[in-house]
């Protein structure tokens, strides 16, 4: 298991924009030059998010911190980077609504999301798509990630009793980022799909039998997104399965990450904390093509277990 903590994500990317990689690059340095130049290209970032579930949350935060980034990048001196948001529901469900506001417990959290989107709104728009329209939400979607180098896509939902539309969606992204050139998708899924690593429990067993019989659209909605990302992919992806996005949790900054090993995690992670994750995948990647189970930190000092 990996633990990962992070307190403020623009100093991440604030330090890699002004440090210079070049002057004394060795041969042991190449891993790590290699993935900063990479992470430098990658400034234009588009984030999507559903307008409601519990999964659509996560994305309504990864808009937040990719716009607080942005500003905070911006009032260093630095204006290369951007940051886009899309807003997509299934049908005439939610009519022009797009969503601002996260379900979570701490309101002061949710109005402050809620304001920052609504401000970007204002400013510069936020996409709404429908997608149940299949050629005009690829359209806009083209639109949107026209010189994105990396998108964000966090939609649908695990409730029950929601429309699933988690598959078409993905279908509709893949779409439009193979026609603009994307570089990098990092999608959420959930855990409890495909292999999660995550040790047999009895959190564990009681979300695989709900996720086969009273969630079990979710879970062939679900399984067939990630398959759609895997199969001719378009371009570098990550798939994000996230523990349970309990409206209660707070968020500790940090988390932990399953990825080959087998190991146990906390049964449930902050949506902000998730978003954190996916905005640093995108941003300075460091799982490729592949899959990972995400749990919570402890909120203390980066270490591997």
């Amino acid at each position: 298991v990996k633990c990962y903590c992070l307190s403020k994500l623009e100093i991440n990317l604030i330090s890699i924009v002004e440090s210079s990689f070049f002057s004394c690059a060795t041969e042991t340095d190449t891993t790590t030059m290699s993935a900063a130049v990479s992470s430098i290209a990658r400034r234009s970032i588009v984030v999507v998010y559903g307008t409601r579930g519990g999964m659509s949350d996560v994305g309504k935060f990864a808009a937040f911190h990719a716009l607080q980034l942005q500003s905070s990048v911006q009032s260093s001196g630095q204006n290369n980077t951007s940051v886009r948001v899309v807003a997509m529901s299934f049908g005439t469900e939610d009519g022009e609504d797009k969503g601002f506001a996260p379900e979570v417990t701490d309101l002061s959290s949710q109005q402050t999301v809620e304001e920052c989107l609504r401000r970007e709104d204002e400013s510069h728009g936020i996409t709404k798509v429908d997608v149940g329209n299949f050629e005009a939400s690829v359209q806009q979607l083209e639109e949107a990630f026209k010189g994105a180098d990396a998108v964000i896509a966090c939609v649908g939902n695990r409730q029950p009793s929601m429309p699933r539309w988690v598959s078409p969606a993905t279908q509709q992204i893949k779409a439009a980022v193979a026609k603009t050139g994307v570089q990098r998708l990092v999608q959420l899924s959930s855990m409890g799909i495909g292999d999660d690593k995550v040790k047999p429990s009895v959190i564990k067993v009681l979300w695989w039998t709900m996720l086969r019989t009273m969630l079990r659209s979710a879970h062939a909605d679900l399984e067939e997104a990630e398959r759609i990302v895997r199969t001719d992919p378009v371009c570098d992806y990550l798939l994000v399965r996230p523990m349970g996005l309990t409206p209660s949790e707070p968020p500790k900054h940090s988390w932990s990450v399953l990825h080959t090993d087998r190991g146990s995690l906390g049964t449930s992670i902050a949506k902000s904390d998730v978003a954190e994750f996916m905005l640093q995948e995108a941003l300075t990647p460091t799982f490729s093509r592949t899959e990972v189970t995400v749990g919570p930190g402890t909120g203390e000092s980066a270490r591997v277990n």
